[in-house]
């Protein structure tokens, strides 16, 4: 058997165990593949050889959500998938390669247009990924997509579909894909790819998903009143939604704490200056993190607008200074571990849940020659609201600057000090 037929079977086997306790409870299961090409490769070009194809194949469970915050939404569709991607049959330079990856995620996906059986939107998926054959400075050292055997599985997808009986849905996609380690691992140019897909859906039965509450047998969307997705900070959300909630009230004012572990690109760069016997494996964990306050004003139900002030500090700035002597030459008269920085961010909710971006400039900032990108930095990030906790929140983010350059994955928790009407 070969290693490709090994990782399908060993896929299916996996994905079958994980989603059959939950098929009783789903309200549709699905299936995909997707034929995808690798794009943004000026990295790779010692490494994949054209044409850089791949193929996909992904199966999941899915439940469509219920309830005045679903409503505001068209009743999304959220669940859980399992992916194989079979990037070992790229066309690669002997002595190095790209293994195929397996990944387990979380998706959603909304329907912008509802027209009898035709029904077309936009889906998202976020999960992590294994990958099998990762960089090894002798093994595989032309793979700098990704330094570690983990990455974080991230796809958005433009689809639409048509139900072809009561209970099969059929569907075609193009959508744009990425896995890369945020740096928990180096190198991390990462891999990013466009691809388009057919599937097949299959409605098991009508269990539906309120958000913040649990999954119920038979009670589809129309079972709310009409008017309950109303976007509007109104009273009588109930559940999760409650408006006496901090979280929705009109204004709220937080502080919050965030961090992660951090490899740095500047240490790699300089390695590569040296033969492979010299070079550090693996390379050192830093800490990054920053602390500050939020702002927000949430002027309907569905979104907010939020001011924050941030404190940033990096752990590794003796290293900068090592790293750019070796590399340039030289070294920047100030080295610090501090940069204020202040952002606008937009927040999106589904009951206690929420999904953002944001968009910031450092007031002050120096981090030495290799490592000054840009004085702007942006930022996507989920967050949960747990309404046993009224005032607490928790969520990660992902910080990157010049839109492409990722920074650092951090964990963050957070407290509402005020909140008004």
């Amino acid at each position: 058997m070969s290693k490709r037929s090994f990782n399908i079977l060993t896929f299916v086997a996996a994905a079958a165990g994980a989603l059959f306790p939950g098929r009783a409870l789903a309200q549709e299961v699905y299936v995909a593949g997707d034929c995808n090409r690798l794009v943004n490769v000026r990295y790779l070009t010692d490494l994949v050889q054209e044409p850089r194809l791949y193929g996909t194949f992904d199966v999941g469970i899915a439940w469509k959500t219920a309830g005045p915050d679903a409503l505001m939404y068209n009743a999304p569709r959220v669940g859980i998938g399992f992916s194989y991607a079979a990037l070992g049959a790229c066309s690669y330079t002997p002595g190095s390669r790209m293994g195929d990856s397996f990944a387990v995620y979380g998706f959603f996906m909304r329907d912008l247009v509802q027209k009898g059986w035709f029904s077309a939107g936009y889906d998202a998926e976020f999960g992590m990924a294994l990958m099998s054959d990762h960089y090894d400075k002798f093994d595989n050292p032309l793979n700098v997509a990704y330094g570690g055997p983990f990455t974080f599985h991230l796809k958005g997808g433009l689809y639409a579909m048509a139900r072809v009986t009561d209970r099969l849905t059929l569907g075609i996609e193009a959508s744009y894909r990425h896995n890369s380690s945020c740096r928990f691992f180096i190198p991390n140019r990462g891999i990013n790819a466009y691809g388009c897909s057919l599937s097949a859906r299959y409605a098991l039965g009508q269990a539906t998903l309120t958000p913040g509450g649990g999954s119920a047998r038979g009670a589809g969307a129309g079972a709310h009143s009409p008017g309950g997705g109303a976007d509007a900070l109104s009273p009588g959300g109930g559940g999760a939604s409650a408006p006496d909630l901090p979280l929705n009230a009109r204004w709220r004012v937080s502080v919050f704490g965030a961090g992660g572990p951090h490899k740095c690109n500047a240490e790699y760069y300089a390695d590569q200056l040296l033969p492979p016997e010299d070079r550090s494996d693996p390379y050192t964990t830093w800490f990054k993190g920053s602390a500050g306050a939020e702002a927000a004003w949430r002027y309907c139900r569905r979104t907010s607008t939020a001011i924050q002030v941030e404190l940033h500090y990096i752990s590794n700035t003796e290293r900068l200074k090592v790293c750019d002597l070796a590399m340039y030459g030289r070294q920047e008269g100030i080295y610090s571990p501090w940069a204020p920085g202040i952002a606008a961010a937009q927040e999106f909710y589904l009951g206690p849940f929420s999904a953002g971006a944001g968009m910031g400039v450092y007031l002050w900032r120096h981090v030495g020659i290799h490592e000054d990108h840009s004085r702007f930095y942006q930022k996507v990030f989920l967050r949960y609201y747990p309404p046993v906790l009224r005032s607490v929140y928790m969520g990660i983010s992902m910080r990157a600057h010049t839109f492409s350059r990722a920074d650092y994955l951090e964990f963050c928790l957070g407290w509402i000090l005020f909140h008004s009407r």
